[in-house]
């Protein structure tokens, strides 16, 4: 079969750029897998690190020694990260595992340890909550004289009372 220069030239035309295409999607592909691993291991790192300084605050301390309230408070949060690892190690360990991860978190919206959760989604999940504060704010400053009035002029409250929120 004859086949023209201009025939040729446009099948090679397409065809680099199907293999552009393909060196792309492979080079996006590795770079995504490659952060992967890296947020994982960090994850785990970290985890790792929480899980010693729980047990050395929480476990090796003497038996009535004080602890601060935001010692406390990491303890707890630590302490439930490890019980939220438990279910979560299952798609770290089994290979294809991570297929099913964003299943699980769509049900389970709250089972990831805080150390897999990436700086963007703990900005965002910061925002909403400072939405919700501000909208709570906004709804108490309407209703609180409301609330107010209501007791004033209410007959069962007693008069000492009265004058304690005035």
């Amino acid at each position: 079969m004859f086949k023209s220069a201009e025939f040729i030239r446009r099948k090679l035309k397409r065809l680099a750029y199907r293999i552009g295409v393909i060196e792309r999607t492979i080079v996006w592909v590795k770079d995504a897998v490659v952060a992967g691993v890296h947020h994982t291991v960090h994850g785990l790192k970290d985890f790792g690190k929480d899980s010693k300084w729980l047990i050395k605050h929480k476990f090796d301390r003497p038996k009535y020694s004080l602890t601060s309230y935001s010692q406390e408070k990491k303890s707890n949060l630590v302490f439930a990260d490890m019980l939220k690892m438990i279910p979560f190690s299952a798609f770290i360990i089994v290979p294809g595992g991570e297929i099913l991860l964003p299943a699980y978190l769509k049900i389970f919206p709250n089972s990831l340890p805080s150390q897999f959760v990436s700086e963007a989604d703990r900005k965002k999940k910061m925002h909403d909550f400072h939405k919700k504060q501000m909208e709570a704010a906004d709804f108490l400053a309407k209703e609180w004289p409301k609330r107010v009035q209501n007791l004033l002029d209410n007959e069962h409250v007693p008069e000492d009372d009265k004058e304690k929120i005035r």
